[in-house]
């Protein structure tokens, strides 16, 4: 991410420290998503979100933001084309051409230690997330499945 502004590179660095992409599950499309080739020096925020709404990218646009956090990956098939007839390829498009990236950690997030999947795990089992290591969470509630079946521990059953 050469042309990326400062505020970019060291959160981009911050989100592997916290969710290494590398816990991600291999179907999932994370990591820096879309990179701007427009670096904007003057920008001091880091715009988080779920999805990448119409809402959220015209609060993107402001002078302001350098980098767009977007828990769902914006784009997770892969793309025969890129046009401004497709609403979402036209968002990313003007993101791009003012110098906004979009990163997405998704189940890098899900699966680090103490992130979401131990966060739900949490609150379903009444456990404490900081310590469980949940690796992956279904979050399918079926009569006659225990609890704990739910989950799926790192290193073991």
């Amino acid at each position: 991410m050469s042309t990326a502004s400062t505020l970019a590179r060291y959160t981009l660095r911050a989100m592997e420290k916290i969710a290494p992409l590398r816990l991600a599950a291999k179907w999932d499309n994370v990591g820096l998503l879309l990179e701007s080739p427009i670096a904007r020096p003057e920008a001091n925020r880091v715009l988080l979100t779920i999805d990448l709404t119409p809402s959220v990218l015209e609060e993107a646009l402001h002078p302001s933001t350098a980098l767009v956090i977007s828990y769902h990956p914006p784009i997770f098939k892969p793309l025969s084309s890129f046009t401004l007839a497709n609403p979402l390829q036209a968002s990313l498009l003007r993101l791009a051409a003012v110098g906004v990236s979009v990163y997405s950690p998704h189940t890098a997030l899900d699966a680090v230690k103490g992130g979401i999947n131990d966060f739900l795990a949490s609150g379903l089992l009444d456990i404490d997330a900081s310590t469980t290591g949940v690796e992956e969470f279904v979050p399918v509630l079926w009569r006659g499945i225990q609890r704990e079946y739910l989950c799926r521990w790192r290193g073991g059953s």
